[in-house]
């Protein structure tokens, strides 16, 4: 059948949250087996869960070790698919077993326990990204309760039960006011047992909504009870009925309703938590019909959350007996599906969904919509819709901006519209108490600011704004601060008053980065215009200023200025080189002036040091660290900071790849100049290499002066012993060694002095000692002659060995070769041999197409083969290049 009788049960600038009758077609038939869902940001149990449109919001809670203020909200599908979750502003305070709702734009917080019952309810505008504004107080609950039942319906809180020094039975209830202030609490039809910790919902049936309370603890015992009371149309609950009871004892459960049936999971059963589900349909005047299991949770949960949200239940953290829980699950709901219609949405129509209700976002605040519910079977057959119901969501509340102008009988107040379109409404306040009680001026402007003007001087006042929408709902008010108006300045005649914080600028400046402390005050009325600096190089203010008296702050309009200030790039320019000293005059808005002479001075150098290459390059390679070196530094106005110097083999790099950078001397910071011969780390440098020496300088101002394009000066270094070769051996085989030789080269090192040998069996990895191949290591043989050595082993060298020849030189100094000579050979006298397998060796054959055969040698390999094929009978050879026999013949190719 068609649903029927569509409306709202709350509007809030993003959303518009529609119910429908369902005309007597069958839903909350039954839910399936649970699936895990995205979790909560982080475990807790304990905590409060609320629906605004397309955002789900979870506040406060416990972990396990302390209360939580915190709140997340994530995307929520029509579907009841959870997004990520993302933090906003944080509750006032903690909160556990607390309730939560959101109705008309706002999220509330009811009651809840931080170390002792809270009475305090907090309300926060919703924006269109779930990021909450500013907390405010809303009327509290008359006494500190939590661990309540909850549920929100038709624009009213319930607040069932709970616990302060005992369970309790009371029932309060409180309106939303159409700003989405409360009404004020109200007591309804108490309960006949007390009890906390219970589970309360509105249910739908074809009579309407009706509210629920389940189960629960006295104190002592888990209680099956279950009760229902109507409500009339202002929501005030008429009497409670007692239900079918719960199968067993529970409390610590949670519940959610969905068209003419309730759902409960969880809960703890007096010793231990659970995770069973129960069903209870609904008859056609909200009875409940009895009690029957649903699908287990895939896990034990107590002081977790659960809401149906589209074709879904949903549940959310928790705790299972041992610690606190983030994961969530979902249960599809089985029944008739609904599909919303939308008119004047980005959307236009919602997905189908086992629901009699849905809480439609991404709407855009004061703006018109239009619902039209439609009704599917199991075949997917169609009822078509027969009802709408169009309305305007409400005004996005706007955002605290700060106050833009203060004048005499005037002041500019603004703010921040938010989502608003441009022709939405603000109603704007100004009241000279905090309560507003006292009101001093208004105005109403499409605008995001008014000029509320025909105030008195010199007197306190308070701003608020709020916004309307088309039907002239008007959001909650968003408080401004306060401002004071001006005296009126032409009573002003006294001077402003320079407060001298500032000492002297001691640090030299190369650039435009000094912040200055000078303050400044009015207190005639006139408040203060603008203030102004003049430069000169004499400490009494005297000679040609430069600059002149030039502005730094204009448009202050405040009877104080604080803040520190620097120069613009204007004044820096116009400084001169060395001390400026800055002097200030400050005028109000009536022109009285005060002036400070020389208040403080800035040193300033924008010149760089200046280097002087005195020092030729060395054209001989160095052995040793002799020398100093003469490039000079200078700065005459900041002085030296710091003087460096660094070496690359790359000429013209300057890349300090040899030598990092590193001082030349120590100075005394200021400094004006360094003209001492320097030396340089010559052990670091760059060994047989030409190392290329660049420099560079710091004043006291920052400046640098670096010098890396162009390389002051050189130095070689080399100080390695005699470069050593070895020629004899030349090759890597031999078939015999008598005398190893070799050549010795000083012309970069100190003299020759003479060489050694080491001769190494490569297999055995023995070195000969003059006698033997004995010893595991390196026995160096002294060999005869310098420039040109030579040594007579006396080696019976072994057949196929190998063997390794290393020689090093020393020089006068005691310097070796910076790289070892080295040669490698093996011993070979055995010729290799050859084998003809084609023919056989004594055939006899008709023809010979092809000769073949093997050839081998086991130590240095064949090099070469040749082939010669000879006849008997004449003793002639065969010539492969002529094709004929001759005397001589020839080899085969």
């Amino acid at each position: 059948a068609a649903p029927s009788n569509v409306n709202a049960w709350t509007i809030g600038p993003n959303n518009i949250g529609v119910y429908w009758d369902a005309e007597h077609n069958p839903g909350g038939l039954s839910h399936g087996a649970w699936s895990n869902g995205t979790g909560l940001p982080e475990a807790v149990y304990g905590h409060a869960a609320a629906v605004a449109g397309d955002l789900l919001f979870i506040t406060g809670g416990y972990d396990g070790v302390a209360y939580k203020s915190a709140v997340w909200y994530a995307p929520l599908s029509a579907e009841g698919a959870v997004g990520a979750w993302t933090q906003t502003r944080s509750l006032p305070a903690a909160r556990y077993a607390h309730s939560a709702a959101a109705l008309r734009g706002r999220l509330y917080v009811i009651g809840g326990y931080n170390g002792s019952p809270r009475a305090e309810v907090w309300s926060a505008p919703i924006s269109s990204s779930g990021a909450l504004g500013e907390w405010v107080e809303e009327i509290p609950l008359p006494q500190g309760v939590y661990a309540h039942a909850s549920a929100v319906g038709n624009g009213t809180f319930y607040v069932i039960g709970g616990y302060d020094s005992a369970a309790r039975n009371e029932v309060l209830y409180a309106g939303v006011n159409s700003t989405g202030t409360l009404s004020g609490w109200t007591a309804g039809p108490s309960l006949s047992q007390a009890s906390y910790l219970a589970a309360a919902g509105i249910g739908v049936s074809t009579s309407g909504p009706r509210l629920y309370v389940t189960g629960g603890y006295d104190g002592s015992s888990a209680k099956t009870d279950v009760w229902s009371s109507p409500m009339d149309a202002s929501g005030t609950p008429t009497g409670w009925t007692a239900e079918p009871p719960l199968p067993s004892g529970v409390y610590a459960h949670a519940l959610a309703a969905a068209p003419n049936a309730l759902f409960i999971s969880g809960g703890n059963g007096g010793t231990l938590a659970r995770a069973a589900t129960l069903r209870a349909p609904l008859n056609g005047d909200g009875s409940i019909a009895g009690w029957e299991s649903g699908a287990d949770l895939d896990a034990a949960r107590q002081a977790h959350v659960m809401l149906a949200r589209g074709s879904r239940l949903l549940v959310l953290g928790g705790y299972d007996g041992s610690s606190a829980k983030l994961n969530s699950y979902y249960s599809e709901i089985g029944g008739t599906e609904f599909r919303l219609s939308v008119a004047g949405a980005p959307f236009t129509e919602t997905p189908w969904l086992a629901a009699g209700a849905l809480d439609v976002g991404g709407l855009v605040p004061n703006s018109y919509y239009t619902f039209t519910p439609s009704a599917r079977n199991s075949a997917n057959a169609e009822a078509p819709a027969s009802v709408s119901f169009s309305t305007v969501t409400l005004a996005a509340q706007p955002s605290t901006a700060a106050i833009a102008g203060v004048f005499i009988s005037s002041v500019q107040v603004s703010w921040l519209v938010n989502d608003n379109h441009a022709a939405t409404l603000y109603e704007a306040q100004l009241s000279s108490d905090a309560a507003h009680t006292l009101p001093a001026g208004s105005s109403v402007t499409i605008k995001s600011y008014a000029v509320i003007g025909g105030l008195d001087n010199n007197a306190t006042y308070y701003a608020r704004v709020r916004a309307l929408n088309d039907a002239g709902l008007a959001t909650a008010w968003t408080q401004l601060g306060s401002t004071v108006t001006r005296t009126d300045p032409t009573l002003d005649h006294s001077s402003p008053t320079i407060h001298d914080n500032q000492a002297g600028d001691d640090a030299w400046r190369g650039a435009n980065t000094g912040l200055y402390d000078m303050d400044f005050e009015d207190d005639g009325g006139a408040y203060l215009a603008r203030f102004e600096i003049r430069a000169t190089t004499a400490a009494d203010g005297s000679g040609t200023p430069s600059p002149d008296w030039s502005g730094v702050v204009s448009g202050i309009n405040s009877n104080s200025y604080t803040a520190d200030w620097s120069l613009d790039t204007g004044h820096w320019s116009l400084l001169r080189s060395g001390t400026n000293y800055i002097s200030l005059r400050v005028w109000d808005g009536n022109d009285n002036s005060s002036t400070t002479v020389s208040a403080f001075y800035i040193l300033k150098d924008t010149s760089p040091p200046v280097i002087t290459d005195l020092q030729a390059d060395e054209t001989f390679w160095r052995s040793s660290n002799t020398a100093v070196y003469n490039v000079d530094f200078e700065d005459a106005l900041s002085g030296l900071s710091a003087i460096e110097y660094s070496a690359s083999p790359n000429q013209g790099s300057g890349d300090a790849s040899a030598l990092s950078w590193r001082p030349i001397a120590a100075l005394t910071p200021g400094t004006s100049y360094y003209n001492a011969p320097w030396a340089v780390d010559f052990a670091a440098l760059a060994n047989d290499a030409t190392n290329y020496i660049s420099v560079r300088a710091w004043d006291l101002a920052g400046t640098t002066e670096t010098v890396t394009g162009v390389d002051m000066f050189k130095i070689l270094k080399y100080v390695s012993g005699p470069e050593v070769f070895i020629s004899t051996p030349a090759s890597s085989y031999l078939t015999s060694l008598v005398e190893i030789a070799g050549t010795v080269s000083d012309a970069r090192s100190h003299t020759a002095q003479g060489s050694e040998l080491s001769i190494k069996d490569a297999a055995a990895a023995r070195y000969w000692d003059g006698s033997a191949f004995t010893s595991v290591s390196p026995q160096w043989l002294t060999v005869s002659g310098v420039q040109e050595w030579s040594y007579t082993p006396g080696i019976d060298w072994a057949e196929g060995a190998s063997y390794q020849l290393v020689a090093r030189s020393s020089d006068t100094e005691g310097n070796y070769s910076l790289v070892y000579a080295t040669r490698s050979f093996a011993l070979d006298t055995a010729a290799p041999s050859a084998v003809s397998t084609v023919p056989a060796n004594g055939a006899t054959v008709n023809s010979l197409p092809i000769i073949s055969g093997t050839a081998y040698d086991a130590v240095s390999g064949v090099a070469a083969l040749a082939l010669k094929l000879g006849r008997l009978s004449d003793g002639k050879w065969w010539d492969f290049t002529a094709d004929t026999w001759t005397v001589s013949g020839s080899s085969a190719p």
